[in-house]
Order: C-alpha cells, then sequence, then structure tokens
C-alpha cells in the first residue's frame, strides 16, 4: 500500500516505515499485541485504521511539503 501512494519509495523503504509503525503501536499498547489463537476482530480493525491513518497522514505531510 505504501508503494501504491508513494511510487518513488524502494521495497525497503516501504518494509522500514511499516515497520516504524508497527513498533510504535507496540510499544504504545504492548497489551494489544500480545499473542492469542482467538484473535480480535476489532482490535484488528482499530489496528488495520491506524496504520491507515497514519501513512494517509504520512503522504499528506509529503506533497504538502515538496
Amino acid at each position: 500500500m505504501v508503494r501504491r501512494i508513494l511510487p518513488q519509495a524502494g521495497l525497503a523503504d516501504a518494509k522500514s516505515y511499516v515497520e516504524k509503525i508497527e513498533g510504535d503501536l507496540r510499544e504504545q499498547q504492548s497489551e494489544s499485541f500480545s499473542a492469542t489463537s482467538d484473535g480480535n476482530p476489532i482490535l484488528v480493525r482499530t489496528i488495520t485504521f491506524l496504520i491507515i491513518l497514519a501513512i494517509t497522514g504520512f503522504v499528506i505531510f509529503k506533497l504538502l511539503h515538496k
């Protein structure tokens, strides 16, 4: 998704960006990342939303600061 939004980003850059977001989320909400076998659909949707929000914010920031 990152590379679709930012085609100039290389694969390594996109991977690093997503891993940074994940790391930040894990640090801020470590209890949400505990391993469970049943899964939590609300948690998955929330994390997905936060990642998409962060990527969108990053893209808007990049577009406004060209």
